[in-house]
């Protein structure tokens, strides 16, 4: 028997729905948005482009921090 997280079915769930209604070849920032509407429709929390340290950090490489 397959057991899915409830949570991790209705983001993708949510993530599909873009691809279907908007399709291949637009800019990231566009599908970025239209995730958020749906998350957003769904009531389900979320932040964007989250600032976060690089892996490389803890090897004393000076990789900055990434979206």
């Amino acid at each position: 028997m397959d057991v899915h997280d409830p949570l991790t079915e209705r983001v993708i769930g949510c993530a599909i729905a873009v691809h279907r209604a908007l399709g291949p070849g637009l800019v990231e920032a566009t599908y970025e948005e239209a995730l958020c509407i749906e998350l957003t429709e769904e009531r389900l929390r979320f932040s964007r482009q989250v600032r976060i340290q690089s892996w490389k950090a803890h090897r004393g490489i000076p990789t900055g921090s990434r979206y």
